[in-house]
């Protein structure tokens, strides 16, 4: 049960960061590297690490409706969801407790 939890924390805070990161720069989030400096790469991969469930989630109902593949690619990305989404939910709800026990 704490697994789904963490789950579900990890998946909203993908969804708050995307929508974040969609405010900011006016265009949904993608896999793609910023060409250029060093320090901005680096910050897109961190990025990428905490909205990686929703781009894939995005992705993978769009590669079902739109393209028409078969619903097995919709399982597949979900369980990639799911498993993503409970190892950053576990990262930000450690982080969540740290700053709570003022031990950051």
């Amino acid at each position: 049960m704490i697994l789904l939890y963490a789950a579900a924390v990890g998946f909203v805070a993908a969804g708050i960061a995307s929508s974040f990161y969609q405010l900011v720069t006016a265009r949904p989030v993608a896999f793609v590297l910023p060409s250029g400096r060093l320090l901005a790469c680096i910050a897109a991969g961190l990025s990428f690490a905490l909205i990686g469930p929703y781009i894939v989630a995005r992705t993978a109902i769009r590669l079902v409706t739109v393209d028409r593949r078969p619903a097995t690619w919709l399982l597949g990305g979900f369980a990639i969801v799911l498993m993503w989404s409970a190892c950053s939910g576990i990262i930000v709800l450690d982080l969540a407790l740290s700053l709570r026990h003022g031990l950051l």
